[in-house]
């Protein structure tokens, strides 16, 4: 039967040594550039924000969660979650390269979005636009110090999706709106920071 086998050319199985050596470099560099890592953090932002936004929270009432809504709020945060990764790419690339950057962005946002949950336990719907405002205020005053105004805006632009669907109105388009307009004039006013009542002049402005 030994001639019934394939024979296999040197050359096929030095090419597939070779394709295989390739792979593997390009995978180290990869991995040294922070790209896996990053994708893991958004991983672990997009499963933590789906299952965060899909709690029904009103005053003193917490509803559980439903699969069906956590599915639905998935795929928003899965397509938001991904413009937000192209966006950091192509304006601040350097958060892919040093993870710990990319961890305080996502951590920092996961934050902001269960405190916005807590402080829906004890506000009334009136309020609502307070806690959406406080929320993206906080997002960007900390991105346009850390970074720079371009990215702070294209960032909480995305955000402010994610906190209007976290404050559990979609209906409300105003709520959204604020939002902006509040994240707009932070980013804008804070362009420089010489002296320790800046924030202030900004927080009263906004």
């Amino acid at each position: 039967m030994a001639f019934l086998r394939k024979k296999i050319n040197p050359r096929r199985i030095k090419l597939r040594k070779e394709l295989w050596q390739q792979r593997l470099v390009e995978l180290d560099k990869l991995t040294e550039q922070g790209v896996l890592t990053s994708l893991l953090i958004l991983l672990v932002f997009i499963v933590s924000s789906s299952i965060i936004i899909s709690i029904r929270v009103g005053r003193d009432v917490i509803e559980p969660m439903t699969l069906s809504r956590i599915f639905a709020m998935a795929g928003i945060v899965v397509l938001t979650a991904a413009t937000m990764a192209v966006y950091v790419y192509h304006y601040q690339c350097r958060v892919i390269k040093i993870n710990t950057r990319g961890i305080a962005i996502a951590g920092l946002f996961i934050m902001l979005l269960v405190g916005a949950k807590i402080a829906m336990l004890f506000s009334q719907t009136a309020s609502l636009i307070s806690i959406a405002v406080a929320v993206i205020f906080t997002s960007s005053i900390i991105l346009t110090i850390a970074y720079d105004q371009r990215f702070a805006i294209g960032m909480n632009m995305f955000y402010a999706v994610l906190v209007w669907l976290a404050i559990d109105h979609v209906e409300r388009m105003d709520i959204f709106i604020t939002m902006m307009a509040c994240s707009f004039t932070c980013c804008f006013c804070l362009k420089e920071i010489r002296t320790r009542m800046k924030l202030i002049e900004v927080s009263t402005l906004t």
